[in-house]
């Protein structure tokens, strides 16, 4: 019995052919590959609609502003560049033993209906372990955010 558990701690050597795998739900899409080169693609998408319940001020008039007047409601999360470009500090999580605090810089590009918040660039900050990580990997990401109005869409119908 003891060696069959400890069988389980060995390290196996694992080689990336080029493979390519796809998981598919109606709200989430995720695909992974990978080359001899032994760098590994991930892409994910997902799209969902939230019904909002309007307040005061309709969301659609805030979701007309420029990115240079939206709030920053969490300063020490985000902080602003210039008026359409933005520094979020994710969480700090601990992975093994150590910290790790990704930071993200993303661009908010203006849409008729919406707006889209694109991922200029991904670094990692922690020890200087984590922190070297950052040249073995590249971040894309793009997240689109549209609105209209019930009465709107019910006009068009």
């Amino acid at each position: 019995m003891a060696s069959s558990s400890s069988s389980l701690f060995r390290s196996i050597p694992i080689s990336f052919p080029h493979t390519q795998c796809a998981l598919k739900s109606p709200r989430l899409s995720l695909r992974a590959s990978a080359t001899p080169s032994q760098k590994a693609r991930f892409v994910a998408r997902r799209k969902e609609s939230v019904s909002v319940r309007q307040l005061q001020r309709p969301l659609i008039e805030y979701m007309r502003l420029p990115a240079s007047q939206y709030s920053v409601l969490d300063a020490e999360r985000i902080e602003r560049v210039n008026e359409n470009t933005f520094r979020c500090y994710v969480y700090r999580f601990k992975f093994f033993n150590f910290e790790v605090c990704p930071v993200l810089l993303v661009k908010v590009e203006e849409q008729p209906d919406g707006c889209c918040i694109k991922l200029l660039s991904c670094k990692l900050e922690g020890s200087p372990m984590v922190a070297a990580q950052n040249d073995k990997f590249d971040a894309e990401a793009e997240a689109i955010f549209l609105y209209s109005s019930l009465g709107k869409e019910s006009e068009n119908m």
